[in-house]
């Protein structure tokens, strides 16, 4: 998380951006909690998005 924070910081977002990327990356993390994020694959992060979107409506 501090090094996302610290990636983003040197993209000059703002501190709501940060906020909120940092915020939705958690959400990530605990949704496959079981999971290292050095071991998320492309078809995990798909299967999370469209959990966002039929389940949430994101």
């Amino acid at each position: 998380m501090e090094k996302t924070d610290q990636y983003l910081s040197l993209g000059h977002y703002s501190i709501h951006t940060v906020r909120n990327y940092l915020s939705e990356l958690r959400y990530l993390l605990v949704y496959y909690a079981e999971v290292s994020p050095s071991d998320f694959t492309e078809d995990m992060l798909m299967e999370y998005l469209l959990y966002l979107a039929k389940t949430l409506g994101c």
